[in-house]
This record gives structure tokens, sequence and C-alpha cells, in this order.
């Protein structure tokens, strides 16, 4: 059995604590919160009172035995958080983002060169069954190259806290979910970006809550990101609605539903003659979004084998989110070369 300390009692840490609730191998060891009375609340509502809640990791840390640690925290406290479990040679899985900024982001994998520990980032829409549906799609090469994906993502969203103080609430929030789902549908990085962002009238949010992006990806493919969290109607799902034009038809996932129409080969007139659009079932048999992470990150404490999403490959999307502020602020396409 893992004993985890879990750092965070939010909406986010109680989505999370019922995670654990549905794992056999993995049991809390410790819940950490500012706020201790929210804490026990939900540590009386999933558990029991003999759970430990804290206000500091390191009071957990000296005080209670754990194997690994969970952080549900805002991202400006997760630099000190991996600091403490690395310190104590203890695996670490936090949620997104990596980090608060670029900066903190290379500290991070400084202290995961220099530990060789693990961290793993919670980029739980890589295993929403819609995307992985898509994704076995693409890697089956069922439409062939790809040319052009276009992603689209609106919410109409009035959010407190620390979103706020945010000057891109969206792209430093949700974004990294769309950046990381680029880089892993197409297997590549991207080469330059061109954004803006804007506030729309209306907008809930004191910074800019819309933003309109071009990546450009090895092998001519074009990538274009319009979204919005100060959306007025038809919103989307939370994975986003994706479209990929391929050389041979094109995959859609709109609303969760994965479509896919094809070439025939001929021509009638001037039109080029489709098949008629068929519905993909979604995959099956393996468990999904936080679930997944949770498992994977289990057989990699234990041993076996290496999470997709350790900080080595996500220090790529997080950058993704800065490159995106980068070019707004400038006005420029800016190049991901170093």
């Amino acid at each position: 059995m893992m004993r985890l300390i879990q750092i965070g009692a939010g909406n986010m840490g109680a989505w999370w604590m019922q995670v654990i609730d549905d794992s056999d191998d993995i049991e809390p060891a410790a819940l950490i919160d500012i706020d201790s009375a929210r804490a026990a609340a939900l540590v009386r509502k999933h558990r029991s009172d003999s759970i430990g809640v804290y206000k500091t990791l390191y009071d957990a840390l000296n005080r209670v035995q754990a194997d690994a640690v969970l952080d549900v925290s805002p991202p400006q406290f997760r630099l000190a958080h991996i600091h403490a479990a690395l310190d104590r040679n203890m695996p670490i899985l936090i949620e997104k983002p990596l980090a608060a900024s670029m900066n903190d982001a290379r500290a991070i994998m400084d202290m995961v060169n220099a530990h060789d520990s693990l961290v793993v980032v919670a980029q739980n829409y890589r295993y929403h069954v819609p995307i992985m549906t898509v994704k076995s799609l693409l890697d089956a090469g069922e439409i062939g190259r790809l040319s052009k994906v276009t992603v689209e993502h609106y919410r109409g969203l009035s959010l407190s806290g620390f979103h706020q103080q945010l000057a891109y609430p969206l792209l430093q929030d949700m974004s990294i979910h769309h950046l990381d789902l680029m880089r892993f549908f197409l297997g590549a990085e991207p080469l330059t970006i061109f954004a803006r962002s804007w506030n729309p009238p209306g907008s809930a949010f004191n910074g800019d809550a819309s933003v309109a992006a071009i990546f450009d990806f090895p092998n001519h493919v074009v990538v274009t990101y319009d979204a919005s969290w100060s959306s007025n109607g038809l919103e989307t799902s939370w994975n986003g609605n994706w479209r990929f034009e391929g050389e041979a038809g094109v995959i859609t996932l709109r609303d969760d539903v994965v479509t896919v129409q094809k070439r025939t080969g001929k021509i009638s007139g001037r039109d080029i003659v489709f098949d008629e659009p068929r519905v993909i079932a979604p995959v099956a048999g393996m468990p999904s979004g936080q679930h997944y992470l949770l498992r994977e990150f289990y057989e990699a404490v234990r041993g076996n084998g290496v999470p997709a999403t350790i900080a080595q490959d996500n220090i790529h999307s997080i950058r993704m989110v800065f490159k995106v502020i980068e070019s707004i602020k400038s006005g420029t396409v800016v190049t991901f070369a170093e």
C-alpha cells in the first residue's frame, strides 16, 4: 500500500481525494492546507479523523510515514513543495502547471536533475477517453500526413481567488492542457508561435480571458488555437473541439464525439467525393483522466515504467505557454529555438 501526503483541500483537492478513495493500492497519509478546518472537513468526508491535518508539507514530512506526495496547491507554491519533497527523496505528483513562471520551471528542472527524482505532472487530458480515441486514429495513420489542426475552446466562466491576479487567466491555467495535447497528438515540438490576447466586454476577469494563436510544427503542419473563458454561449467541452486535416481525410472531435470522413479518390464534376462521415466508438478497457495518472504514478514509484508526463517532458509544454505570452507582449513571431 502506497501512503500519499496530499497538499490542497480545495475543489481539486476534494476530487483527488475521491480518486485516491477509488484506488485499492493507495491511501492518504496526511492532508495539508492553510485552512485547517476545510482540510479536516474533507478528511471526515472521505476517510476518518485518524489522518493527520497539517498546514505545511515540512510538518507532515516530519510527523508521518509516507511514500510520495501529491501537490494540488496553486502553482505559485509548486517550487517550494517540490523542493521539500525532493529533499526527502520523495517522488511527487503535481497538478498542472509545472510552475508559475519559466524561471521556476528551470529551477525545478535543476532540482529534478540533481536529485534524479520522480516528478510527474498531472496532464490528465491526455488520458480522457475522447482524446485517446483521436490519438489511436492518428497513430494508425487513419488520414495520412497532417497539414492543419484547428483547436477551439470556449467557456463562460466567473472565477475568483488567484485567477483574478493573473494577466492571462485562460493561458496561465487552462491552455496548458490544449498546448500539451498538441505535442501529444503530433509527437513533435513547435517551431514558431504568433499570438494575440484580449479581454472581451463583460468579461468576469481582470486579465485577458481570450487568445488566438498560430503555431508552426515540423513537416509544415500549422496549428491554430482560438480560445476564451469569456464566451457568451455555445460552449465547447473542456477538451475543446479539434479538427485534423490529413491527406486522406479529416478527423474531428466535437462535443467529445470523434468523427472521421475520408476521400474516396473520385471526383464528380468540380467536387471531390467523400465517404459518409463515421462516428468512432470510444476506446475502452482502461482507466482515464486522474485515475490513469494516479495508477501510472503508483507503478512508477514501484519501479515499473516511466510516466509520459514526467517533468523532463512537461517542461516543453509549459514552455509553450510562456512563448505564447512572449509573442503577445512583443507582437511578433517567436521562435522556440534556444
